[in-house]
């Protein structure tokens, strides 16, 4: 291998560590948010009299109204956290598609296949401690921020990087 081609897969590695440090801190802080929200239990409050008029009726369409707005706010974290996540993943590597993948560089199929041999061993190692962090209980949000960041990766960098090789 070249010292051009150390170089790429130094950098690839480096890309990868960020991409799976996102989708597993995300998944970790949504999954956390999620199942660390204290819905308010409505069935407790019994009758709530208020000068003598019962508005048991109105305190639980309040209380319904809270829980719903608390579920809403993970909603949208998990939205903007999805954005940051795929603005990062696409700009990066988009960045290192167009500076490493030149035509005047030199590309060996050694290269590819320890290039996707990390990228394999990225993904699941991602998954694996996505997992194993989570409880197994933010198995989608880990999937959607895994798949953010390895779809991009194996269309702008592996696929072209092995029509070179």
């Amino acid at each position: 291998m070249s010292k051009v081609s150390k170089i790429r897969l130094i950098v690839f590695t480096l890309l990868l560590l960020l991409y799976s440090y996102f989708a597993v801190a995300y998944s970790c802080e949504l999954c956390e948010m999620q199942y660390g929200f204290k819905f308010i239990d409505f069935a407790k409050n019994g009758s709530i009299l208020v000068d003598g008029s019962d508005v048991t009726l109105f305190m639980n369409i309040g209380i319904l109204f809270a829980n719903g707005a608390m579920g809403f706010l993970v909603l949208i974290s998990c939205v903007i956290f999805m954005a940051v996540t795929a603005a990062v993943v696409m700009v990066s590597i988009l960045l290192f598609h167009h500076f490493a993948l030149k035509d005047t560089l030199p590309y060996s199929e050694e290269e590819y296949r320890l290039t996707k041999r990390l990228y394999l061993a990225a993904l699941i190692i991602s998954m694996i401690a996505g997992l194993i962090l989570t409880l197994c209980l933010g198995i989608i949000y880990l999937i959607i921020f895994t798949a953010i960041w390895a779809l991009p990766t194996w269309l702008f960098y592996l696929r072209p990087l092995y029509e070179r090789s």
